[in-house]
């Protein structure tokens, strides 16, 4: 393995990062009704997240119930914005109290995906993941940089655009994609998957929730440093729109 490759073990001894606090959207209201919610749709473009090391790690929870703050390692920093942008869609679409019950995990992978593999194997074939009610996951948001996530209506099949940010419900299918060409493709993945419990025992530990004080200050700073940088260089080129039209 590549001594650059960031896995689970290099994130979990991670203790510097960036905290980004959501009170400001504390009054937010929302109205979206529930098929909104849950049928996928493209939600703007994926910046920051091209390519660099391999990435192997578990998905690390960034954010705790109850909590009105995200916490993302030095090593995932390149994926702030994204995150952000991930969880300002989720408060104006289910609400600021949901948002504080909820728990946010992210993952990434980024690797080479050879010819006639699919990027994940576990994932290769159509699925959901919400088959009975205690179902923990409330929505998931997608990106990558090429190869976008495929997703099923009906008979309809269609990916998501190259370097986009994608929203979708628990119950709809979709699928990893698999490179159909002859050459190898790098590939960089992303998922914040939203849960309904507090489950941030499980999976990869996240050091910078337990942050406090001045270093907890320190970490907001360099955050909001950062998303300036991120924003003021991303090329938003993704219009908002369905995946599917409402006669497909």
């Amino acid at each position: 393995m590549d001594s650059r490759t960031i896995t689970s073990e290099r994130i979990s001894q991670e203790t510097s990062g960036y905290i980004v606090s959501f009170n400001h959207l504390a009054k937010t209201r929302t109205f979206t009704p529930n098929h909104e919610k849950n049928a996928p749709i493209i939600l703007g473009s994926a910046d920051n997240i091209s390519d660099g090391p391999d990435i192997t790690s578990a998905g690390i929870f960034i954010s705790k119930p109850g909590e009105s703050d995200i916490a993302i390692p030095e090593l995932y920093k390149d994926f702030l914005l994204v995150a952000c942008n991930s969880v300002e869609d989720f408060i104006h679409t289910y609400g600021w109290n949901t948002f504080k019950a909820s728990a946010f995990q992210l993952t990434i992978q980024r690797t080479t995906i050879m010819p006639n593999k699919p990027h994940r194997d576990t994932f290769s074939e159509f699925h959901t993941h919400g088959g009975n009610i205690r179902n923990p996951y409330i929505t998931f948001y997608s990106f990558a940089d090429r190869l976008g996530t495929v997703f099923r209506n009906g008979a309809n099949i269609k990916a998501a655009p190259d370097g986009s940010l994608s929203r979708f419900g628990p119950r709809e299918d979709h699928k990893s994609p698999t490179n159909t060409t002859a050459q190898p493709i790098r590939r960089t993945w992303g998922s914040v998957t939203v849960r309904k419990y507090d489950q941030t025992q499980d999976g990869t530990t996240n050091r910078l929730l337990d942050a406090s004080g001045k270093a907890r200050k320190d970490f907001k700073a360099r955050a909001i440093e950062l998303l300036q940088h991120q924003r003021a260089t991303t090329t938003s080129n993704i219009e908002r729109q369905p995946v599917f039209l409402s006669n497909e």
